[in-house]
């Protein structure tokens, strides 16, 4: 469940609380790319509200905290939107 949305430079942030296996809820930060970005790749600043229930793929954090960089998002109306990073974060030249 989103808890915020912040559409900011110069990365646009995911808060979100999920469920664990104990039946509570960890909190989340996903960070994505800037707004630039994600604008070109079809995202919109009103595209995630606080209350949407969302799936997301990350990349987790290393050192074991809730959170980590997006890779994907689905939302509760099954559309599917990238972060615009290539699988793995390696760019090819």
């Amino acid at each position: 469940t989103v808890t915020d949305f912040q559409w900011t430079n110069p990365h646009v942030f995911i808060e979100m609380d999920v469920p664990d296996a104990s039946g509570g809820s960890k909190h989340y930060t996903v960070e994505c790319a800037s707004p630039n970005v994600l604008t070109r790749v079809g995202w919109k600043f009103n595209l995630i509200k606080r209350g949407d229930k969302i799936s997301a793929l990350i990349n987790p954090l290393k050192n074991g905290s809730p959170g980590g960089m997006l890779e994907n998002v689905t939302l509760s109306d099954g559309r599917t939107f990238s972060d615009s990073n290539p699988p793995g974060g390696v760019f090819a030249r």
